[in-house]
């Protein structure tokens, strides 16, 4: 039901299921909405990638390196061959891409080894036969591992020589500070890779006191403290390799290194558990769809680690619903809540172009207000003349004073007489 956009009777279905089975594994997946629905392999033809992707902030394309080849892009709804972006230098590893917020370019990793050596962090166009450039970083002899704050004005980063550590990189000034985690004992953290949550004030980090001593945390951006420890992690079969947030902020996802390898997700809210979904390429990074219920990754498709597309089902756990109405101006979205208690929401919209670039600035309303369980509010959705001429999605984000909600994207439709 859920596959055939039939959204309520699904629900109905999980919560039968769920008072027929009451605990164990499935329980546990149907509760969170983790069950995999489906899994559906893209570019078929480019078996040797790498396994890094990332989804356009409209969620209509997707980036993902070929080892050795370079970077793509290519449409995630229709057929065609993928465009080449950046070709890799001979003799550099690219990996761990990244998609800006405002969709106009890519952050990676580069890696080479003898006889040129180093890491690097580059970043290039999201379009067709690109130029990279290298991001100054001096001092930094390893960084890596980056992901862009939901605003795209800062970068977060792994040093991993000599020690584990994060640092948080301004875009436009090029300033960095050391990240320092101190979690519930006051006791230093070290960071092995973070992302943000969507409103942009808290990290979610995997760390490690110890090789015994190892987690998953929420922690406050401006003074590194443990807000909520979400897993302990005490044996590599618990391990990310890299962490990737919803857009909606109620889970992270990443691959749990061993043999096999497994994508991974969890909740970004107490209790967590780690839920693994299925077999992945161990230096796959997952990416989210925006929208929250799909994730891309390099997954075992039919005996073959391919690039695809992994449904995921359950019950719907985002504690505001989103729908729209109308076309042009008269376009509005209306917000549910479906949380048990009062919550403060509030919401932002975005216009993208077919190119998945986004047209003019985020634009939000003026302050939250405040719901109570299942009462609604409405907002305009309003595009300036500029924005109309090339605007072909638009982009709602609903957060609650948590930092976790819904996101909603609409084909956007001109007012017609």
């Amino acid at each position: 039901m859920e596959l055939a956009e039939r959204a309520k009777e699904a629900q109905q279905g999980w919560s039968r299921f769920i008072e027929l089975e009451p605990e164990g594994e499935r329980f546990e997946r149907v509760k969170s909405g983790w069950v995999v629905l489906g899994t559906q392999a893209l570019r078929p033809s480019l078996v040797e990638s790498g396994g890094c992707s990332a989804v356009s902030p409209d969620g209509k394309h997707v980036a993902f390196i070929v080892v050795r080849r370079g970077i793509f892009r290519a449409s995630l709804l229709e057929p065609g061959e993928p465009t080449l972006i950046a070709p890799c230098p001979e003799g550099w590893k690219q990996r761990h891409l990244a998609w800006s917020p405002d969709g106009a370019s890519l952050l990676y990793h580069g890696f080479s080894g003898q006889p040129v050596g180093g890491h690097c962090l580059r970043r290039v166009p999201a379009a067709a036969n690109q130029s990279p450039e290298s991001i100054e970083l001096a001092g930094l002899k390893a960084p890596g591992k980056p992901a862009w704050s939901p605003s795209g004005d800062q970068i977060v980063l792994q040093e991993h020589h000599p020690r584990y550590i994060l640092f948080l990189l301004n875009v436009s000034t090029g300033e960095r500070r050391e990240f320092k985690l101190v979690n519930e004992a006051g006791e230093f953290v070290y960071a092995g890779t973070a992302d943000y949550m969507p409103n942009g004030r808290e990290l979610v980090a995997l760390g490690a006191l110890d090789a015994q001593r190892q987690g998953l945390w929420r922690v406050d951006i401006d003074t590194g403290k443990v807000i909520a420890k979400l897993i302990d992690l005490r044996s590599s079969r618990s391990m990310f390799t890299i962490v990737a947030v919803s857009e909606d902020g109620t889970a992270v996802a990443g691959v749990s290194p061993g043999e096999p390898s497994l994508l991974a997700v969890a909740s970004t809210s107490q209790p967590s558990h780690l839920i693994r979904l299925c077999e992945a390429f161990w230096e796959s990074k997952p990416s989210w769809h925006p929208e929250g219920r799909k994730l891309v990754a390099r997954v075992l498709v039919r005996g073959q680690h391919r690039l695809a597309v992994v449904r995921l089902g359950g019950l719907d756990r985002r504690p505001v619903s989103i729908a729209t109405r109308g076309a042009g101006n008269a376009m509005s979205a209306t917000v549910t809540s479906r949380a048990t208690a009062p919550q403060s929401v509030a919401l932002r919209w975005e216009a993208f172009d077919s190119m998945s670039r986004r047209l003019g600035p985020v634009t939000a309303n003026e302050a939250p207000v405040a719901l109570k369980p299942g009462e609604q509010v409405e907002w305009p959705l309003e595009l300036s003349s500029e924005q109309k001429k090339s605007v072909r999605t638009v982009k709602v984000t609903v957060l609650n004073q948590d930092g976790v909600g819904a996101v909603k994207l609409v084909d956007w439709v001109e007012e017609t007489e």
